[in-house]
């Protein structure tokens, strides 16, 4: 839904430094939540991931489950409360930095524009970058029970494996 402010204006400049800075605000939030979700468990009975967080990590460095669909809603879930929570000057200056935002300034500014009058904003379109940058984040996200989680490593398998190579060593030191 495109809601139109009145009584606003945003400077054009610098719009897209302001916008990096609230997305990664609004995202932090996000993912700080997610974080403090137990594990929902569709990442299997037996995966020890630590939160909510980490299986949505999981899902985006190894492979998206038949459940992704539901991940993507917990996201948004995250994210609308924290983005309907903001000004309306940082709805718009989030919406503006989209590229509908930035195709309706194309469309509705003249050139050399640097201020918008009562511009307007849809937090759709928000929601849809913002869920982009969380999933870039989880692409990022490194933690030991991923690693085991995405290796199909277990605390066992990982002590047997250095068990095996102290094994060969002592072997090869023999011969």
């Amino acid at each position: 839904m495109t809601e139109k402010i009145d009584a606003c204006h945003i400077v054009l400049e610098g719009l897209s430094s302001r916008a990096i800075v609230i997305c990664k605000q609004v995202a932090k939030l996000a993912v700080d939540d997610l974080i403090a979700m137990t594990p929902s468990g569709l990442a299997g009975d037996d995966a020890e991931l630590e939160s909510v967080w980490e299986e949505i990590c999981a899902q985006v460095q190894g492979e998206e489950s038949p459940c992704w669909d539901a991940y993507l809603q917990t996201i948004e879930g995250c994210l609308l409360p924290v983005i309907e929570s903001l000004s309306k000057e940082d709805k718009c200056t989030l919406w503006l930095a989209t590229n509908a935002g930035d195709q309706w300034i194309d469309d509705n500014c003249q050139s050399g524009t640097s201020e918008i009058g009562n511009p307007v904003y849809c937090v759709e379109d928000i929601v849809d970058d913002l869920i982009a940058y969380v999933l870039s984040m989880a692409a990022n996200y490194e933690s030991a029970s991923l690693r085991d989680y995405l290796f199909d490593l277990d605390e066992d398998d990982s002590n047997e494996l250095e068990d095996d190579e102290d094994t060969w060593l002592e072997e090869d030191s023999v011969r």
